[in-house]
């Protein structure tokens, strides 16, 4: 046995020995071979280094895929950079050892700093050795994403998807680059420009890259003044100059001063000039950066632009996304599916024709399926993607609900690109055309239009504008819905930008004609079109149009004629249109003597001067016996509304009279007549100054729509609340309003209701909202009241925005000294959104309690003001 353990304990002996042998030469190799092992590890990091280069390559290749990196790889690339910043610092150390090789005078080597060396280096190459056997292990760089879903990404008509957020993240990349100041982002019409730069813009924002934004749309003809306009009022620039020169001096001197502005061109088609825009883009570079949007890269790369990037078609997998996202849930059943997908990649990835076509399928059954696919197949002889957009959306426009659709949209058409277009114009053009047969009401032709409009910007064939009570309509879709009307022999439509350029045999069998005048003078007089049925002319600057006295002269089919921005001295004999026409319009021009329309167009069922300057309602407008629609609107020159005119107009349904300063007092007659009207009329807009006892016996009991001012001053804009019922009550005394039986009837229909400057009023609801009536009221203002002590002891249920101001007495808005009924009373604003309360100095609460207390447990509310 001793024997046995003596054996043992030398083999033990020697195995130390040899650990400590091993672990002697490795560390005194530390000591004495460092640079051999630092010469190894920088050959062996050169090959890590290429491994690395060249699986960025891919990885960048598979994000342009859209496809998400595997975690390991990313891993492996954040490893291989810790790596590359420790490399750095220890062959910083290394040169600094082969400097100071002694130190002690000389006397004795840094062995410190070299056996230092020696074990990081030993470290570090066996570290990119596993590295780099880690990196022969990858089987798959990355995978497809999951299904996209567009719940929180397609809102209203901002989109983004993958491919697109990437682009997004190189160019805001390269917009931070001090080098890049002009930058371009093209591709055909309809591949997502517009909407890719929007969501860009937002990302800007958020990230502050930039202290100023600003965005205006350019399209073919360019508009200097507008561009000019546009980026001035995004600035916050007040302009002062009436001449382009003087509005490029104001731009140029706040550009120059700026530090970090970016300004984005959309829609440009032909080269800029942007010294007469006001610019600074040599000796001022720095202040401000440039982006493009444009269906032509060569014109971005003849203004400069160095940075282009072209806006392709969706990936297959993106396409498929969007398109399901859009036909719904019906692409899922097993005899649809494999169509929608082939239907999905014949929409060669343009994210309006995905949409469009979605959309109009999303409701049909697998034949109409089928039929979509053979058509679009049979169309596929336009080999060019920018051929394939127009049978795309003429599928769209098929699957529409009727002819009526169609037609509504070639009316769109008729108006300018990328122009927000009025739908009370397109009420207007509807009802002198007939396009609805079954109906005969304005009221209900109204109702019509609002739900073609809802539909149609559904199916995305309409869009939304920034202008109330506007629409606008995509640049593809406008081509193709004019492209169709005017190969339809029985209904062309064109829009012509010059008249002197057009040519006689092109009015042909024309159905509507819009021109847009901009430096003709004169319009010719043999102009003839005998089935002219709506002429639109607009001009682009208010200048003295010419019009010859025949101008009509063989337009006898004309139904609809609308003159917008014109100078009209002297209006040329309507004679030879007076037995179809039914709409006229007459907006925003410089108007002589109008009486020539109640002589001769009898048959007028729709008459608008909005915005003009005429001076009289004549006498022969009563001639107008079968006339729905009167629109004064903004005629602040009118002053006499003649004798004997209201008092004929006995199909009047609707009536605008919002004029800044008419002198109601001095037009008795007028007054009088309305009052025997009005119990019939539908729609009414008005302005009262001064004294409103008049109101008293108007009957507005068949109202659906008003907009009416009790005002001696100008709050409120229209175009703010152009769809509520509006009553805006001022300056007068509670007592006198609670007496007036039109002003009750209008309180209990409104949807908004402000009141200011009303005295003798302690609270709103007692009489004006008693009784629950108003079922409708949305809007409450309250301002300079210097009665009022609580708001209300009734219901206002339904109300969601409350605005309260400088109401020195007001101390409760819910009043009562029972405190379940002030409970319930709370409940009542159980759907209020936004509440302001400033300069309330008596003000306790809602009941003597904390304010946002009572308000959490019974609002959604999302905007407080306290001041």
């Amino acid at each position: 046995e001793m024997e046995c353990l003596t054996e043992l304990a030398k083999e033990a002996v020697i195995k130390l020995g040899d650990l400590v042998v091993d672990s002697t030469v490795k560390h005194y190799k530390y000591l004495t071979q460092h640079k051999k092992i630092t010469s190894n590890l920088e050959e062996e990091y050169k090959k890590l280094k290429r491994i690395k280069e060249t699986l960025e390559i891919r990885v960048n290749i598979e994000k342009r895929k859209g496809y998400e990196i595997a975690p390991e790889v990313q891993k492996w690339l954040s490893e291989v950079t810790s790596i590359e910043i420790k490399l750095q610092k220890l062959l910083s150390d290394e040169n600094k050892a082969n400097k100071n090789k002694k130190f002690f005078g000389g006397k004795c080597p840094d062995f410190a700093l070299n056996y230092s060396l020696g074990k990081q280096g030993t470290k570090s190459t066996e570290d990119i050795t596993s590295l780099k056997e880690e990196e022969k292990k990858f089987k798959d760089l990355s995978y497809p994403n999951a299904a996209l879903t567009l719940k929180d990404i397609f809102i209203k008509d901002i989109k983004s998807l993958m491919s697109r957020k990437l682009l997004i993240t190189e160019v805001i990349e390269k917009l931070k680059d001090d080098e890049v100041k002009m930058i371009s982002i093209c591709g055909m019409g309809g591949v997502g420009k517009t909407t890719l730069v929007k969501e860009l813009i937002k990302s800007i924002e958020i990230s502050k890259l930039f202290d100023d934004v600003v965005m205006t749309v350019v399209s073919q003809n360019i508009n200097y003044e507008k561009i000019q306009t546009e980026i001035a009022e995004l600035l916050g620039i007040e302009s002062k100059k009436d001449s382009p020169q003087g509005r490029a001096m104001q731009l140029f001197a706040r550009l120059s001063k700026a530090n970090r502005v970016l300004i984005v061109f959309d829609d440009v088609w032909d080269i800029l000039d942007f010294e007469l825009i006001g610019i600074p883009f040599r000796e001022h570079e720095k202040s401000c950066k440039i982006l493009f949007t444009s269906r032509d890269e060569n014109v971005c790369l003849a203004m400069g632009s160095k940075v282009n990037y072209q806006v392709p078609v969706l990936f297959e997998e993106e396409a498929w996304y969007l398109f399901r996202e859009m036909a719904g849930k019906v692409v899922d059943r097993r005899d649809i599916n494999p169509i929608a997908r082939e239907i999905a990649k014949e929409c060669g990835g343009l994210p309006l024709a995905i949409v469009t076509v979605g959309r109009a399928l999303s409701n049909e059954g697998k034949s109409a399926w089928t039929d979509a696919l053979n058509q679009l197949k049979k169309s596929s002889s336009f080999s060019h993607v920018g051929k394939s957009v127009h049978p795309r959306i003429e599928l769209s426009l098929k699957f529409l609900n009727s002819n009526v659709h169609q037609f509504f949209l070639m009316l769109c058409g008729l108006f300018p690109e990328d122009f927000d277009i009025p739908i009370e114009g397109l009420l207007n053009h509807a009802m002198g055309l007939r396009l609805f047969e079954d109906i005969t009401s304005s009221w209900e032709a109204r109702d019509r239009v609002d739900t073609l409009v809802v539909d149609l910007k559904r199916k995305f064939l309409l869009l939304d504008s920034n202008v109330k009570g506007c629409v606008k309509m995509h640049d593809i879709v406008r081509e193709v819905v004019l492209s169709i009307a005017n190969q339809n022999a029985e209904d062309r439509f064109m829009v012509q930008y010059n008249f002197k350029w057009i040519k006689k045999e092109k009015l042909d069998n024309i159905n509507a004609l819009s021109l847009i005048l901009d430096d003709t003078k004169e319009l010719e007089n043999d102009f003839e079109c005998t089935t002219l049925k709506l002429l639109q002319v607009r001009a682009q600057e208010t200048k003295p149009i010419f019009w010859p006295e025949h101008f009509f002269k063989g337009m006898c089919a004309l139904k609809v004629l609308s003159m917008q921005n014109l100078c009209i001295p002297k209006l040329p004999s309507l004679s030879q249109v007076s037995g179809n026409l039914n709409t006229l319009q007459v907006e925003y021009c410089d108007v002589g003597d109008i009486s020539i329309i109640g002589k001769e167009l009898i048959h007028l069922e729709v008459l608008s001067f909005a915005h003009s300057n005429i001076k009289e309602l004549p006498i022969e407008i009563g001639n107008l016996s079968i006339l729905k629609l009167l629109d004064l609107i903004c005629c602040n020159d009118l002053n006499v509304i003649s004798d004997n005119v209201f008092i004929r107009l006995t199909k009047l349904e609707e009536l605008y009279l919002r004029m800044s300063n008419f002198p109601w007092k001095n037009n008795d007659a007028a007054i009088k007549e309305l009052k025997k009207i009005s119990h019939k009329l539908m729609v009414i807009e008005m302005k009262v100054r001064g004294d409103a006892n008049f109101l008293k016996e108007l009957d507005f009991n068949n109202l659906q729509k008003f907009w009416i001012y009790v005002d001696p001053y100008t709050r409120l804009h229209r175009s703010l609340f152009l769809e509520l019922k509006v009553l805006n009550l001022c300056a007068m005394d509670y007592q006198s309003i609670c007496n007036t039986l039109v002003l009750l009837q209008l309180v209990n229909k409104c949807e908004m209701l402000s009141i200011r400057k009303v005295i003798n009023m302690k609270n709103v609801t007692t009489k004006l909202l008693h009784d629950r009536q108003n079922k409708y009221l949305k809007y409450l203002k309250v301002d300079s009241c210097p009665n009022l002590e609580y708001l209300i002891d009734g219901s206002i249920s339904q109300i969601h925005t409350l605005e309260l101001n400088n109401l020195k007495n007001l101390k409760e808005i819910c009043h009562s000294s029972h405190h379940h009924e002030v409970e319930r009373l709370m409940t009542e604003f159980s759907d209020l959104v936004e509440l302001e309360l400033r300069d309330l100095p008596s003000f306790t609460g809602f009941n003597n309690a904390t304010i946002l207390n009572e308000l959490n447990q019974v609002s959604k509310l999302l905007f407080l003001v306290v001041v």
